[in-house]
């Protein structure tokens, strides 16, 4: 049998935390800056029009904009919640989310890495 990551709930959604090398003396500045980006990230970059005339709507994949965002120990971390018919989120993560929030974060460093919290409380 085929892993299947992230596992998805009963209803389909799923859960991921994202974590990503952070340096910051001011974490408490850097999240609050961070989580007021990523609102206003996702509202003006929900549509995403590949070259291949591929139309996807960031709301088709995710809930809400990342949430639960915290740092400890050198890292920046936050949950996206999946939707059930969730198809493109990787690449919403990878090509676009971490992408440019690496550009407007230099504090930001690599991915450290992707956990399935599906199983924790929503």
């Amino acid at each position: 049998m085929v892993a299947r990551f992230p596992r998805r709930r009963p209803d389909g959604t799923f859960v991921v935390e994202v974590t990503v090398e952070a340096t910051t003396s001011t974490p408490e500045d850097l999240v609050a800056r961070f989580g007021d980006w990523a609102q206003r990230w996702v509202y003006e970059n929900a549509q995403w029009h590949w070259p291949s005339g591929r139309h996807l709507n960031y709301f088709d994949d995710f809930v809400g904009p990342p949430r639960e965002i915290k740092f400890g120990r050198g890292r920046l971390s936050f949950r996206l919640d999946g939707k059930a018919d969730a198809k493109w989120w990787k690449d919403w993560l990878a090509f676009r989310l971490l992408r440019e929030a690496q550009i407007a974060f230099p504090e930001l460093g690599r991915l450290e890495g992707i956990v399935d919290r599906s199983e924790a409380s929503p």
